[in-house]
């Protein structure tokens, strides 16, 4: 599917961001690691990247917040973020797990 849908340049990295997704929520950072993704280690590079996967519902973002009142986007911190898949399955499979149902 990202092949097919996403620009030819940045296929390679959107893929490496997927498959970097469980590894990254095993992880105790606080934020995704992109230094991974193709050597370009700025978000600023890569954002559009990580969009896409979250525009494609394939992934969602949760932010990191300074301090937890309301309303949160005041307290978010943009460039902290965790990545999680939007499909439990797609996830398992990931890991490596197969559900035996």
């Amino acid at each position: 599917m990202i092949s097919k849908h996403s620009r030819p340049e940045d296929t390679r990295s959107v893929k490496r961001i997927y498959d970097l997704i469980p590894r990254e929520l095993n992880q105790q950072n606080k934020r995704f690691i992109i230094k991974e993704t193709d050597g370009k280690a700025k978000f600023s590079r890569n954002e559009e990247r990580f969009l896409w996967l979250v525009d494609a519902n394939v992934a969602l973002t949760v932010y990191n917040v300074v301090e937890p009142r309301d309303p949160l986007l005041l307290s978010m911190t943009a460039n902290y973020f965790k990545l999680f898949l939007s499909d439990v399955g797609l996830l398992t499979s990931l890991f490596g797990f197969i559900v035996p149902w």
